[in-house]
């Protein structure tokens, strides 16, 4: 039987019933007799960083009160209500899936500062990746029972992997694993929940069959932008910074990401609507955007981001720092699972840069 195993990052881009990925995922361990598990120290992290984010826009509403005099009408989220409401339904989600929550590992200390000192992956020079040696000892305690294969999703490809673009497991971690023997599973990553789901669930669904109904509406994808474009302006904006981090440019910090103006969807495609159940089908669908934002990025890095952006310096910043009008040019992908004339979840499978001469300046207004 395969073992699906989320990290943190699953959790961060949005794992919740909404998301179409998620309904996608559940279909897969459905149809295949999958497992999904949750490492204890993943669903631990997943709580503590919705903590930080909640208690993050606390910050800026408190920011906005200062400045306004509390006369907007925001208003501040009760922290712990919050998190227990999130704790609840993040369980209920998982039961929905049968999950297997798997308890902290039985490593001890020695091991652990051992991996820190030399350093040894999944640490790092710094001295970082406690959390994901707990994990990969997660990893090895469940291969050792297993026969079958685990797949680990996770976005920090580079804590578990050789480099390249070919996600294998690192040298050093692989030699872990063979050492349990030719009986324990083996271990594959995948970079993110959308990938999982093109090589594994959306491979397996019937392309739909063709009608030519003369009431029948053909889908029309870009009214559906035009008419989310709020929803879809926020999407994308959250997932840009790992998506220009992909691209080997860095942020100050991705919350000084502000987004200036987005133009229209252009360039639209979309591949045939597929079968998901009886009443329900998936939509894939993509479109280009130019996305204009004010960022914050060292002195140092002015140069690569001139080089790979439309860039336009707006005035120095402190510590060596510099803040910068930047339009970035994103290939979004979509997927939207209708069931019937209802929109039942809908997610970004995607943001990625597009190639530096697909850039043209954004005119805001």
């Amino acid at each position: 039987m395969m073992k699906v195993v989320l990290d943190t990052t699953v959790f961060e881009n949005g794992f919740n019933s909404r998301s179409a990925e998620v309904s996608l995922l559940k279909t897969f361990i459905v149809r295949a007799h999958a497992e999904l598990c949750v490492p204890t120290v993943v669903y631990d992290e997943a709580l503590n960083r919705a903590r930080k984010r909640i208690t993050a826009a606390n910050s800026s509403i408190d920011a906005v009160h200062r400045l306004t005099g509390g006369n907007e009408g925001f208003q501040k989220v009760r922290l712990e209500d919050s998190l227990r409401t999130y704790d609840e339904s993040l369980k209920a989600l998982l039961h929905e899936f049968s999950a297997q929550l798997l308890p902290y590992p039985s490593v001890g200390h020695a091991e652990l500062v051992k991996r820190a000192l030399v350093p040894a992956k999944p640490f790092v020079e710094s001295g970082r990746g406690y959390r994901d040696a707990l994990i990969w000892h997660s990893l090895l305690d469940l291969a050792r029972c297993e026969t079958g294969e685990v797949v680990f999703i996770s976005e920090n490809s580079a804590d578990w992997c050789e480099g390249g673009k070919e996600l294998r497991l690192h040298g050093s971690l692989a030699k872990e694993l063979e050492a349990l023997g030719s009986g324990a599973a083996s271990v594959l990553i995948v970079p993110n929940l959308a990938e999982f789901n093109r090589r594994y669930t959306v491979s397996s669904l019937a392309v739909e069959a063709k009608t030519f109904l003369a009431d029948e509406k053909p889908v029309d994808y870009l009214r559906f932008l035009v008419d989310e474009k709020d929803l879809i302006e926020s999407l994308i904006v959250g997932a840009l910074p790992d998506a220009i981090r992909r691209t080997g440019a860095n942020l100050m910090s991705p919350n000084e990401l502000e987004l200036i103006g987005m133009s229209s969807p252009f360039n639209l495609q979309h591949e045939e609507p597929r079968t998901l159940d009886a009443g329900r089908r998936l939509l894939q669908f993509s479109a280009d955007y130019r996305v204009a934002v004010d960022a914050i990025i060292q002195r140092s890095e002015a140069t690569l981001w001139m080089k790979r952006f439309s860039f336009q310096l707006r005035r120095d910043w402190h510590f060596g720092q510099v803040r910068a009008s930047v339009t970035i040019p994103v290939r979004a992908t979509f997927q939207l699972i209708e069931g019937g004339e209802n929109i039942d979840q809908f997610s970004l499978a995607s943001a990625e840069i597009a190639p530096p001469d697909a850039v043209e300046p954004l005119h805001t207004t």
